[in-house]
């Protein structure tokens, strides 16, 4: 999924825009050690967040 999202503040305008994309918990655990973190914790009974800390 593709996504964009504007903020304003007064005269003030920012986009951020984003993919996001379902990959697997054992697959999520690799992306973040290449990136030099680790999963810390699911923060939601769903597993929709959770925590991550440098390796």
């Amino acid at each position: 999924m593709r996504a964009e999202i504007e903020y304003q503040v007064g005269e003030k305008t920012w986009t951020h825009a984003w993919t996001s994309y379902q990959i697997t918990d054992e697959a999520m655990v690799d992306v973040l050690a290449a990136g030099g973190l680790r999963f810390g914790d699911w923060l939601t009974a769903d597993h929709t967040w959770f925590t991550a800390y440098p390796a």
